[in-house]
């Protein structure tokens, strides 16, 4: 899986901020955990080309399974403006 945080829409900011319960940027500091952000981004993402893919979905999968890399170095998205 490979997705630029940049790249995400006003709603799915939205989406994941609300399925998670806190800040985009809360979400992506140092010392948060990362299962759910994970679950949150492998959403989104198959989401896109599977509009029936769940949240409940995402949680099913292995991390074997994806491509998954430096996970704990996710960094936010870049402010605007």
């Amino acid at each position: 899986m490979e997705l630029n945080l940049n790249d995400l829409t006003i709603g799915e900011v939205a989406d994941l901020e609300e399925v998670l319960g806190i800040s985009m940027e809360a979400a992506f500091a140092a010392d948060a955990p990362r299962g759910r952000v994970i679950q949150a981004l492998v959403w989104i993402n198959n989401r896109r080309e599977d509009p029936t893919f769940t949240f409940e979905d995402a949680g099913k999968l292995k991390l074997s399974e994806m491509n998954v890399e430096q996970v704990n170095e996710i960094p936010p998205p870049s402010a605007a403006g």
